[in-house]
């Protein structure tokens, strides 16, 4: 059995439509325990359903590189962020 892949979520950064219910996020991100990086991903959910399926990442367009830049101190502060703690991840699970 496949150990169970659980994210910790420290900051939308951006978040924008890319078509009906479904969303792309740049966010600050731990998978398990290691440190947060920033991703940009799809987000996908079907109309009658609350679960949210989380798409491959991509990469940044010049726009959302801006966007970075603009955000450059607060995305430091979040990736400067220790990885989460058990309880963390338990929390999230």
């Amino acid at each position: 059995m496949a150990a169970k892949i659980i994210e910790t979520v420290y900051e939308i950064i951006s978040s924008k439509p890319h078509s009906k219910n479904n969303t792309s996020e740049i966010r600050v991100v731990s998978w398990n325990k290691y440190p947060p990086v920033i991703e940009k991903r799809k987000m996908y959910k079907k109309p009658d359903e609350d679960e949210v399926i989380i798409g491959k990442a991509t990469g940044f367009n010049l726009a959302e590189f801006e966007m970075l830049i603009e955000n450059a101190d607060k995305i430091k502060k979040l990736l400067a962020s220790a990885p989460p703690t058990d309880e963390q991840i338990a929390a999230n699970s």
